[in-house]
């Protein structure tokens, strides 16, 4: 969310590449996806902060150890774009809220919180 608003950071990592690890907080070889995923899930599991969210906490962590184009998919993009299309064209995502997708409203409710929290930090940067 906040790379396809923001930019993606330039990056030439390849595998395997050794960085600091800000989940783990220690110095790890990357060799693969799994053991990037693996950082994010400690970053996300320690993640308290209640200034920022964590969508703006990885968005500022995860360039100090990985190529964030790596981890964001196509079904990421998908996901935000049928988000954009059913704010912006006022569409329903179910004819009632007993028929809706549980995960559709838990994402949508995310990406919405993140967009608030983007416009929120280009507040603050003028």
């Amino acid at each position: 969310m906040w790379f396809s608003n923001l930019g993606f950071p330039h990056s030439e990592l390849s595998f395997p590449y050794n960085r600091y690890g800000p989940g783990s907080q220690k110095n790890i070889t990357f060799n693969n996806l799994e053991d990037i995923w693996n950082e994010i899930d400690i970053m996300v599991e320690a993640w308290t902060d209640n200034k920022f969210s964590l969508g703006r906490n990885l968005y500022f962590n995860l360039p100090q150890f990985c190529d964030p184009k790596l981890i964001v998919t196509e079904n990421d993009y998908l996901i935000f774009k049928e988000y954009i299309y059913q704010k912006e064209y006022n569409l329903s995502i179910a004819d009632n809220l007993d028929s809706a997708d549980a995960r559709t409203l838990d994402l949508f409710d995310l990406i919405h919180n993140e967009v608030n929290e983007i416009k929120k930090y280009l507040s603050e940067e003028k």
